[in-house]
Order: C-alpha cells, then structure tokens, then sequence
C-alpha cells in the first residue's frame, strides 16, 4: 500500500473486493444454474408428474444441501470465497496506516485481529455456512418438497428453482455475493474505527462505501450524509430502527459504539 493513504481508500478496498468477487460469481451463475437443474432432473417422474410415494425423490430432497454445495464447489464458487478474505487484510493494514497518518494514532495488529477474526467468521457463514443455506439452498429444497408432496408437474418445479435462481440483475447468487461481502468489510471497518474511537474519545463518524444492488436505505441515508457527529448517532440509528433492513431492530449507539 503506498505510503500516502487517503481517508476514502478504505471504501475503494471494500468496493473493489466486492466487485472482484461479485465478477466472478456472475461468471460462474450461469453453470452453477445449469448444475441446479441436472441435480433435479434426477427425480423420478411418470407422465410429467413428480412422483410422490417415491424413496429416490426423498433421498433427493435430504440430500440437496450437499448435491447444491457440489455443484459450488465444481464451479469454483468456494474457492473464490476463500481468495476474498484477502481484503481483511488490505484493510488491516489501510486501518493502521490511516490513523498513524491522520493523527498519529498507532493501531496495533492485536487490536484488529478480533474483529478480523468476526467478520471472516461472519462473511464465512453468510457466503459457506448456514446464511448460504437458508438464502439459497433451502429455497430449492422447498421446491422439491412440494412437487414431491403435492406430486406436481417437474416443468413447473423446475422452472420455478431456475426462476429464483435468476433474480435480480445478475443471479441471486451474485446478489448473496454482493451484500455478505459488503456487509463483512464495511462492519469490519466500522467495528476498527469504533475501537478507535473508544480508546482515544473521537467525537464523530465518517460513512463511506459504494452503492450496489439491495444496498440498504440506512446505508444509502448514512452515504450521502457522509459525517454523522457522534451526538447525531441516536437519532441516526432511531431512523435505521423504523426504516432500515438488515438490520437489528433496537440497535442503539451504546451498542455499537
């Protein structure tokens, strides 16, 4: 990183990482999809109809969640989760040159590394554990369960499972991408300056990120604000429990900060 930073280079970093992730995953929906759709093509049918009293459409459902995760994995999705977490560290170091630049403050690496350690676990859930599940494979597996309950029509399951997997502007897959990396380094930032701000009794906040699709009102408000003075906070975060998303409701400024 150059010796010069500037006070915006944080959010180029989370900008750029979200938007090298968010690339590649956008490269990999369309086979990630077509894999989806031949893992439901295994399913037994008769004349059209899903077949109901059927031990291979049941073995099919409780086995979706793995079947899913190969295909991700045989697409390079994993992979490409694995070489973002690179940004913490970018980050990290932004975070200590930063402050030792602007006010001579010295963060040290044992401060940060908690609050690494949070977001990796936290971008690592939303995008490979059980955040991954609940928005995108279980959904799928729903599907399944009601054609395989109601003996439905294949076609219209399987149309359905590709319709949900096409939403939004590039795949809800990329649109998963884009807001679990966001959130993961923009709260990893927000958390470090906190700390920041605790230890050595700063008196505002400087909101900075980038836009992208499903980015939520509270950050869209906070943007364009850009400084939030600290006894502005409250009534911020009041506005964020009435109309934010993503969010927990209840949030107040002793919470966070």
């Amino acid at each position: 990183m150059a010796d010069e930073l500037n006070v915006n280079d944080g959010s180029r970093i989370i900008s750029k990482g979200t938007k090298r992730i968010s690339t590649v995953s956008k490269a990999l929906t369309p086979a990630f999809i077509d894999g989806v759709l031949a893992e439901l093509k295994q399913m037994d049918t008769k004349s059209g109809q899903v077949l109901s009293d059927n031990q291979r459409n049941r073995n099919l459902i409780n086995s979706v969640r793995g079947n899913v995760r190969n295909v991700l994995n045989s697409v390079g999705y994993f992979d490409a989760v694995n070489d973002f977490l690179f940004n913490f560290d970018l980050l990290s170091d932004f975070q200590k040159g930063i402050h030792q630049q602007l006010s001579g403050i010295v963060v040290k690496g044992s401060q940060i590394t908690p609050f690494r350690k949070w977001a990796i676990n936290k971008v690592l859930f939303d995008l490979q554990g059980q955040g991954l599940d609940a928005a995108l494979i279980n959904p799928i597996k729903q599907e399944m369960k009601k054609a395989v309950d109601l003996g439905g029509n294949f076609q219209d399951m399987s149309r359905s499972v590709e319709s949900f997997l096409r939403q939004g502007k590039n795949g809800h897959l990329d649109r998963i991408v884009q807001l679990g990396s966001q959130d993961a380094l923009g709260q990893f930032n927000g958390l470090v300056n906190d700390a920041v701000r605790r230890e050595f009794n700063l008196d505002g906040f400087v909101y900075v990120g980038s836009i992208v699709e499903g980015t939520r009102p509270q950050c869209l408000r906070w943007l364009a604000m850009r400084e939030i003075p600290w006894e502005g906070l409250g009534k911020e975060l009041d506005w964020a429990n009435r109309n934010g998303t993503g969010w927990i409701k209840g949030t107040t400024a002793a919470i966070i900060c």
